[in-house]
């Protein structure tokens, strides 16, 4: 080994240095020796080790104990003490100065490929000896190559002129090119997912659907799309502004769910669970994605002042390479090893399965999470909530999603609440199912009440026999009337007690029994989205004091005139805790307490709770969230 003097280390806490030539190879070894991983958010970074060389190191990617790093040479080294990184084998490709090459790791296989036009295959099954299997050289092809990724049997690569090559590995001795989809803007990186992929072509996103093959199907704008990576239904994307989120769980209609600036240029990124690293030229930022759509800044670790940086990142371990000018035609390169953020558990979340409401009626459905470290949580909609419905994050893991649906707005609404501790997330999905509007007829001795009944269309109607006898509910005026029994004739008796019919379009319904015709009512049909009957109840007002409590709770309430009231306690699943209060009450201002204990005068376990206010005439229930709490809280 031809040793020869060392020179000063621009890094800090470098012990020990080691030149090797011809390549000047530097090795630093950090003052601090643990592989831990940290907590970014109350903790300093702190360089775990380093190499220096004379050359540009462009990329670098991780497997195992293993960081693999290319600058013309594939060099391999053992981090397993990242203190003291190892090199344990070497394979030299094409040197060229000025040259940029980048690497993608699969199965026992290395994939290079480097702006010479070289696309090698090496294989790396025994480190200490990595072995060239082929070199593909296509200069028209790669000679401004800017990434590769490999899935399957296809190795993807992007030119910055000419787009995505997708590149048949499935003998690696012999690769070859079979497609190649020109993209618009300028292609710096790939990410695939399903039988798509997403090219992050400065200065949008590409989607391309690649199985069965058609092309670009999609496009998302991005600040400066520069490189790409994917986990889980999100791509993240360093588009130079910083870093956007992608929401991809629909490929086809892909979109920005989420960003956060960066102070420089990013460049790079890698994602590791729930925490995002943006190569931002100068340092690399940190960051929470635990909420994708809210990413937020834990901390940054020093990138030397690069040009450009390349990261990857294992469980415990941050890997950077960067790469600088150091006089003309010359450049020195930089590997440091940080050590990551540390993982955490994510929420669990009870899913409260399919719930189903219709419409004109108050909904309500809660969701409740805990968290294993005990840390506090944030809950939020994946998407928009429902047009009819208010999301709450009531605290301490509970969320609230209530609402009364107007005519128009049955269906099956599909909902994805995430529970966050800052560090880790969880989603639970679960749907809504809203029935039409639906209005009760009963069949009394003294003959349909109520007798006119008033429904938007596609509302339902249903008929009840409480009287004794045999009766019909007929469409028509009377026996004698020509269309009767044409659009509805069911039969009312011991063995058949309902029937129910949607009226899917507006219009004037009379109807009658058969077997006593002078029993009959009418059914109006309007196509007009207004809500409750015409006569609207007077505006109900509630509130509670304090909110949270520990040993009773005030609820206030107004009435603009004097009525019948009830209030009820419920719990987030919509169970009756305590019934409060039923009586008239005068207009004005009235007042209850509830202690939190329920109808038996048990005591309440801890938890969110909605007093409902409701006037037993007609109306819809006026609702307030209440949290009782163990401990002492506050909110603003």
């Amino acid at each position: 080994m031809n040793l020869r003097k060392p020179f000063a280390s621009p890094l800090p806490g470098a012990r020990a240095i080691l030149v090797l030539a011809p390549l000047i190879l530097v090795t630093f070894h950090s003052d601090e020796a643990a592989a831990d991983c940290i907590e970014y958010q109350d903790s300093s970074p702190h360089l775990l080790g380093s190499v220096e060389t004379s050359t540009a190191i462009t990329d670098v990617a991780a497997s195992g104990n293993y960081a693999y790093i290319v600058d013309g040479t594939l060099r391999i080294f053992d981090v397993s003490n990242p203190a003291s990184p190892q090199i344990v084998g070497s394979l030299q490709i094409y040197f060229t100065t000025g040259a940029r090459w980048k690497i993608a790791l699969s199965g026992p296989y290395a994939y290079v490929v480097g702006t010479t036009g070289n696309f090698v295959v090496i294989d790396v099954s025994n480190p200490a000896s990595p072995t060239q299997i082929s070199n593909l050289f296509a200069p028209d092809k790669f000679g401004n190559a800017t990434s590769i990724t490999v899935t399957g049997n296809t190795a993807w690569v992007t030119d910055v002129y000419a787009g995505l090559y997708a590149v048949d590995v499935t003998n690696p001795a012999s690769p070859v090119v079979v497609r190649t989809t020109d993209t618009p803007g300028q292609a710096y990186g790939v990410a695939v997912s399903g039988s798509y992929a997403y090219v992050a072509d400065n200065p949008r996103v590409q989607v391309i659907q690649i199985s069965p093959y058609a092309g670009i199907v999609h496009t998302v704008d991005t600040f400066g799309a520069r490189k790409i990576v994917i986990s889980g239904s999100f791509a993240y994307v360093a588009d130079g502004g910083g870093l956007a989120v992608i929401d991809i769980s629909n490929p086809l209609s892909a979109h920005i769910v989420g960003r956060m600036d960066t102070p420089d240029y990013a460049v790079d990124v890698a994602v590791s669970g729930f925490v995002a690293y943006i190569g931002d030229r100068s340092d690399v930022i940190v960051s929470s994605v635990a909420d994708p759509t809210s990413p937020v800044p834990l901390n940054s670790v020093v990138a030397n002042g690069s040009l450009e940086q390349s990261i990857d990142v294992s469980p415990s371990l941050l890997f950077v390479t960067d790469w600088r000018f150091t006089g003309p035609g010359t450049r020195s390169g930089t590997f440091l090893i940080y050590p990551s953020q540390c993982p955490h558990a994510p929420p669990a979340i009870i899913n409260p399965g399919t719930r189903n409401g219709a419409e004109l009626t108050f909904f309500s459905v809660g969701v409740t999470a805990t968290d294993i470290e005990g840390a506090s949580l944030t809950m939020s909609l994946a998407e928009p909530a429902p047009a009819w419905a208010t999301f709450s994050d009531l605290g301490d893991g509970n969320a609230l999603l209530s609402g009364t649906p107007q005519p128009g707005q049955a269906g099956t609404y599909p909902i994805t609440i995430r529970a966050s501790n800052g560090l880790a997330s969880s989603t639970v999905d679960f749907n809504i199912v809203i029935a039409p509007a639906q209005k009760v007829v009963n069949l009394t001795s003294s003959g349909f009440d109520p007798g006119t009944v008033t429904i938007p269309s596609d509302g339902q109607v249903t008929w009840v026999k409480m009287a004794n006898g045999n009766h019909t509910t007929t469409n028509g005026t009377g026996p004698l009337d020509p269309a009767a029994g044409t659009l509805w004739d069911a039969q009312l008796r011991s063995t058949s007690t309902e029937f129910t019919r949607v009226f899917p379009a507006a219009g004037t319904f009379p109807y009658f029994c058969r077997n006593h015709p002078s029993e009959t009512g009418t059914i109006t049909v309007s196509d007009a989205q207004t809500g409750v009957d015409e006569t609207v109840s007077p505006r109900l007002r509630l509130a509670a004091s304090p909110n949270p409590f520990r040993s009773g709770v005030d609820l206030a309430f107004d009435l603009e005139q004097a009525k019948h009231v009830s209030v009820i306690i419920l719990d987030l699943q919509g169970r009756k805790v305590r019934e409060l209060i039923t009586d008239e009450f005068p207009a004005g201002t009235h007042r209850a307490t509830w202690e939190g204990r329920d109808d038996n005068r048990a005591p309440v376990a801890p938890a969110a709770h909605r007093g409902r206010q409701q006037r037993l005439a007609r109306g819809a229930p006026c609702h307030c969230a209440v949290c009782r709490s163990s401990r002492a809280q506050r909110r603003d």
